[in-house]
């Protein structure tokens, strides 16, 4: 596979749309949801789908790729079971890290930080606020188990959506939003002669400082 993979173009959106770092707002948040909305804009396939990143028990490490919900000046936004092996991740080391790449335009953000778990009400407004089916399939809480026949799997997802169908207004206890807060979030645009651009927000003090990184 390796002349394969070297075969292939990479950065072709490199250029595509101009970047300086000197000329950026105070917030990251504020750089992010531009970077965000450029994405959605230009229909960039997903822009809202991020990689999760935890640590186990045992210190290895873990990833997964999820939506975000939502993203505001306290931080960025997910939700998960609790139950679920990242959940029970987050419980244990609450230390998390996202990343996002827009290939339309070879933009990466890495985001570095503490996930928070938000009140029972958050939880519940956005429980109910997935499918029938997604409700039905997390409220069984098995996730990530051995799976050793389908049928089963069949059988209690059909059974419980009849159950939220039943009782619309069932939320899973375990069901939980998380806020990711920040201390570090690093902007990075690529270009193609590599001379790529990087810019770090560090949380210091309570206010966040900009600081340019060799690429």
């Amino acid at each position: 596979m390796r002349d394969t993979l070297r075969a292939l173009p990479v950065l072709t959106n490199a250029d595509k749309v101009p970047f300086n770092p000197d000329d950026t707002p105070d917030s990251p948040f504020t750089l992010f949801v531009d970077w965000l909305k450029t994405a959605i804009d230009a229909g960039e396939p997903e822009p809202h789908v991020m990689t999760v990143s935890t640590v186990a028990e045992d210190m290895s490490a873990d990833c997964r790729a999820l939506i975000l919900k939502d993203v505001d000046e306290k931080g960025w936004y997910f939700a998960v079971s609790s139950k679920s092996p990242k959940g029970k991740h987050i419980e244990k080391n609450p230390n998390i890290a996202l990343t996002f790449y827009w290939q339309g335009f070879a933009r990466q953000v890495r985001i570095k930080g503490r996930a928070v778990a938000m009140p029972d009400k958050i939880n519940e407004i956005d429980f109910l606020s997935r499918t029938e089916q997604a409700r039905a399939l997390a409220s069984l809480g098995m996730q990530s188990e051995p799976l050793s026949n389908e049928q089963e799997l069949i059988d209690k997802w059909q059974s419980q959506l009849e159950s939220i169908k039943q009782q619309p207004d069932f939320v899973s206890q375990y069901w939980t939003v998380y806020c990711v807060r920040a201390n570090s979030v690093e902007f990075w645009q690529g270009q193609s002669s590599r001379r790529h651009t990087r810019l770090r927000y560090v949380l210091e003090d309570g206010g966040f400082k900009k600081e340019k990184l060799w690429p």
